[in-house]
């Protein structure tokens, strides 16, 4: 019952931690997320994976290709490797996908 609430309070933290970014307003979005991140650990979640793949490590920005954040996608072999580099801060992350397909 706590959990899901919590869940559901991190879901729309986010989600105007997204609004707050497209409107440009970064230091209020980098507050949600850390908001968002406090309740999941108050609360003993594990976070969830569009939290963790949402957003930068090092700033707490949430990422948007194109306004916060640069996509790249390397294909090598058996695995894809996805490269995200925060516009923000630099900080670069790698995020290896098998391949689909063939």
């Amino acid at each position: 019952m706590l959990k899901d609430l919590a869940l559901e309070r991190v879901r729309i933290l986010y989600s105007e931690a997204l609004l707050a970014v497209r409107e440009g307003r970064l230091d209020r979005a980098k507050r949600y997320v850390e908001l968002a991140l406090k309740i999941v650990n108050k609360v003993n979640v594990r976070t969830p994976k569009y939290l963790r793949r949402g957003i930068c490590r090092r700033c707490l920005t949430p990422s948007i290709p194109g306004v916060t954040a640069r996509y790249r996608v390397r294909g090598v072999r058996k695995y894809v490797i996805i490269t995200r580099t925060c516009l923000v801060c630099g900080w670069v992350s790698r995020l290896p996908c098998r391949r689909v397909g063939k």
